[in-house]
């Protein structure tokens, strides 16, 4: 019982704290929908002038291909953007110190900010997915539970990862900082707007291991071709595994650096 009290009075303190910065989320969601809807113009161009395909990008696809793939990338790169920097920002707030001395479970804490995290990507999604069905031509073919599956998974994943690079950014700011530009890398790899098949072998192979990729291309493999969890196994498992190790490596490092803080400060 204390563990869902102490979860539910951080995450209303969370919530609080976001209400009042909720421009993020404008500039967020302005960012995200921009970068969608740009590369709508230059596929549609492209396949105007005779293009006939690329793997799953074709000129009767792309719509479902780009929305799979903007959507799963707002919940990485939230998580390895905003969510990175949640330790530091409580550093610069002066309120770490009342976290370290605080009865309250470390895991209802970390908890929240999850809350918080997934509360501001059910409103970007949201509000792409709606226009994307009302102003293109958005057809999914497949199962929405089984991308659920992977939403969660994906989420999970990077969660863990996320709040990893944001305990050890607490020690040194240094490695939050390099996590907006690892965020970018993984994006020009994962083939979020793009196929990967139109890098060069070696790079391409690469790409076809990083679980960002995986992901997208499940994803995209309900959507456009109707895949089912038969189709997908060997990459939900690929992915589940990547899942599991972020999240122990998150629960170590957070327990590493609240050490050193409760030792020597931070």
């Amino acid at each position: 019982m204390r563990f869902f009290y102490d979860f539910l009075v951080l995450f209303i303190a969370e919530l609080k704290k976001f209400l009042r910065w909720k421009e993020r989320l404008l500039w967020d969601l302005i960012g995200t929908l921009t970068m969608f809807i740009a590369f709508v113009f230059v596929w549609s161009a492209v396949f105007g002038a005779g293009l006939q395909g690329i793997g799953n990008l074709t000129k009767e696809t792309y719509i479902t291909f780009l929305l799979t793939g903007t959507l799963l990338w707002e919940i990485i790169g939230i998580n390895l953007g905003p969510v990175s920097h949640v330790f530091i920002r409580e550093k610069y707030m002066r309120t770490s110190i009342y976290l370290l001395v605080s009865p309250a479970s470390r895991f209802a804490y970390l908890l929240a900010k999850a809350g918080i995290a997934l509360i501001q990507i059910l409103i970007t999604n949201g509000i792409i997915l709606l226009v994307a069905i009302t102003f293109f031509n958005f057809v999914f073919k497949g199962s929405l539970l089984l991308v659920l599956l992977i939403f969660i998974l994906t989420f999970l994943c990077f969660h863990g990862l996320g709040v990893a690079i944001a305990a050890l950014g607490a020690w040194r700011e240094g490695i939050a900082d390099f996590s907006w530009i690892f965020s970018d890398v993984i994006m020009i790899f994962s083939g979020v707007w793009y196929p990967v098949q139109i890098f060069p072998e070696p790079i391409k192979s690469f790409c076809e291991i990083l679980p960002t990729t995986q992901a997208i291309e499940m994803v995209r493999e309900i959507g456009i071709q109707g895949a089912g969890l038969a189709e997908i196994l060997p990459s939900l498992f690929y992915l589940s595994s990547f899942t599991i190790v972020f999240l122990i490596l998150a629960y170590f490092v957070f327990k590493f650096v609240e050490g050193r803080a409760m030792l020597i400060g931070i």
